[in-house]
């Protein structure tokens, strides 16, 4: 309850998302304006959108970055699932109160059914 993710994208993956418990909120962003070298990236609201009872959405490439928000308002928990067209470990987290972005390593919380090493629940 009240969770959000970071903002960020998905370095080039499709990404199909459903919840099949509970109720979540995505909010899609576009570029304003961006300077890679310094880390610098304004950007814009544009669409949302709410899932819930199994919906689908998916990510769309030409406007990859995106945030997921359990509301505080929606008062329940939440389970999304997501199926990405293929493995990635990295990707770009945004940060709207700086301006800011960089690229942050991905990791699994468990293979197989197994904890990771160095992942407490």
């Amino acid at each position: 309850r009240g969770q959000v993710s970071r903002i960020h994208n998905h370095a080039d993956q499709m990404c199909w998302m459903t919840v099949p418990v509970g109720r979540l909120r995505g909010q899609n962003f576009s570029v304003l304006e961006i300077d890679e070298a310094k880390g610098f990236c304004r950007l814009k609201e544009t669409d949302r959108f709410e899932l819930s009872d199994c919906l689908a959405a998916k990510v769309e490439l030409e406007e990859p970055i995106h945030q997921i928000l359990n509301l505080p308002e929606f008062n329940q928990r939440a389970v999304s699932l997501h199926v990405y067209s293929k493995p990635f470990d990295k990707c770009l987290s945004y940060c709207r109160e700086t301006d800011k972005f960089a690229e942050v390593p991905l990791f699994y919380t468990s293979i197989n059914g197994k904890l990771c090493d160095g992942v407490k629940l």
